[in-house]
């Protein structure tokens, strides 16, 4: 396919364009009347699936490397770059020759289908693929049911890493502004409301403040999960953590608080709870570790407290999670939460131990930070460039294979909408959007 070459040559060289090039000899006679194109068909089945792996190999050896800033920024110090050295482009050439490998076999195994295939039978196996993890009822064949399920899972994965780079690029100065906006404020105002002698939160307070835990259970979806995590780990955890402190050195301090500090910790448990299922959905419930680390610390801490209503919270509290998502929890999480490895933890991590770290000089520190900001700016470029050649791809579909592959890629299509931010990415989404209401007769 000739519109494959232009949209692959800047990213990913010479082999991409050997796999899918059409000006190649003619196949080896053996092959059946429909053969794969470029050197695709020369390659026996069982190699295919090597290449695949080969190139899965690639990718997250570019990734493992990217993974590193601090080993990022020695490379550019030593090498006197103007920039962080960074793998994207290699990370990008194996995940877009996999994703055209991939591509051009469901279209080889459906023109060879005994049987008409239709979107609607490759939704079910999608669905049947998320709901099961096999095709049960063997609605399309092994190979393109094969094929269409890893097509939709890295297509969902490159739109999951494109949204988290981007909350990573803009998720902290965002945090900073929901909690300075949102969080303290809301915060302050429910402790002003609060009367000396009233063990009860006031109505108004309340609804305003569970109002604003609504909110924090939305973010893990838009913006995203990186950002959910920032505000938790890094804003929500350690202010409830500060006012326990504080309120157990003073004097009568849960006099006025105790309430207060009861509802918004039943409502942080209750949001660390969502988190957890949501995470496990994705396949990363191991990223709640630090999460749960610092819950467990709290509510240990609010277990020995002196006043009676603050130890049974921290009790019921860990019983919430435990008895909601105990069954989701990885063995490391387990491993928190049970026997010496706690034990180990808690002295390690112990509040009045000040963390070690190494001082760099304030001139090395601000190229450090300023190269972390360049390096993720170039990885969200790359990753936007990978979306937009999916999208060229499929344009060049007629509108019957377009309604096929419209199940595989309209999960990940649904999450870009919501996040989008560089431009031809945003008009290859409006374009998509365009076919879709043209094609369904929606568009007048």
């Amino acid at each position: 396919m000739k519109y494959m070459l232009g949209i692959v040559k800047n990213t990913t060289g010479s082999l991409c364009n050997v796999l899918v090039q059409t000006s190649l000899t003619s196949p080896p006679v053996d092959v059946t009347p429909h053969p794969l194109p470029g050197l695709l068909a020369f390659i026996p089945p069982a190699y295919i699936s090597r290449l695949l792996l080969t190139l899965d190999f690639s990718y997250e050896a570019a990734a493992l490397f990217d993974s590193r800033p601090g080993l990022k920024f020695l490379v550019q110090k030593v090498a006197g770059l103007d920039r962080a050295a960074n793998l994207f482009r290699q990370a990008a050439a194996a995940w877009l020759v996999k994703f055209v490998a991939l591509f051009e076999l469901c279209l080889y195994e459906i023109e060879r289908a005994s049987s008409i295939i239709s979107g609607d039978m490759v939704k079910t196996v999608l669905e049947e693929s998320a709901e099961e993890g096999n095709n049960k009822e063997q609605i399309l064949s092994g190979d393109v049911a094969h094929y269409l399920q890893q097509l939709k899972h890295i297509f969902t994965n490159l739109c999951d890493t494109y949204i988290e780079i981007l909350t990573r690029v803009l998720g902290v100065e965002f945090a900073m502004l929901v909690v300075n906006e949102l969080l303290l404020p809301s915060l302050q105002s429910w402790l002003l409301d609060e009367s000396e002698d009233n063990d009860e939160p006031n109505e108004g307070p309340r609804t305003k403040f569970c109002g604003l835990f609504l909110i924090l259970k939305q973010i893990i979806h838009t913006p995203g999960v990186e950002f959910a995590m920032l505000v938790v780990n890094e804003l929500l955890l350690p202010s409830l953590q500060s006012w326990l402190r504080e309120a157990g050195r003073n004097f009568r301090g849960w006099d006025a608080m105790c309430a207060s500090f009861k509802l918004s910790c039943g409502l942080t448990s209750d949001l660390v709870v969502t988190y957890l299922h949501h995470l496990h959905g994705m396949n990363r419930t191991h990223e709640a570790d630090p999460m749960l680390r610092q819950l467990l610390v709290l509510m240990t801490e609010c277990c020995i407290q002196a006043h009676e209503g603050i130890a049974r919270l921290g009790c019921a509290c860990l019983r919430h999670v435990i008895l909601s998502c105990g069954k989701l929890f990885t063995p490391p999480q387990w491993g928190q939460f049970t026997g010496e490895d706690y034990l180990r933890r808690y002295l390690h991590n112990h509040p009045h131990t000040e963390p070690t770290s190494i001082n760099l000089p304030e001139e090395i520190e601000e190229q450090r930070r300023n190269s972390i900001v360049k390096d993720s700016e170039s990885h969200l470029a790359v990753w936007a460039e990978m979306l937009v050649s999916v999208f060229q791809v499929l344009s060049h579909l007629d509108n019957a294979q377009w309604k096929l592959f419209l199940p595989v890629v309209f999960p990940g299509v649904r999450k870009l909408t919501a996040h989008a931010t560089h431009h031809v990415l945003k008009q290859s989404l409006a374009d998509f959007f365009q076919r879709i209401a043209e094609m369904y007769g929606f568009s007048p």
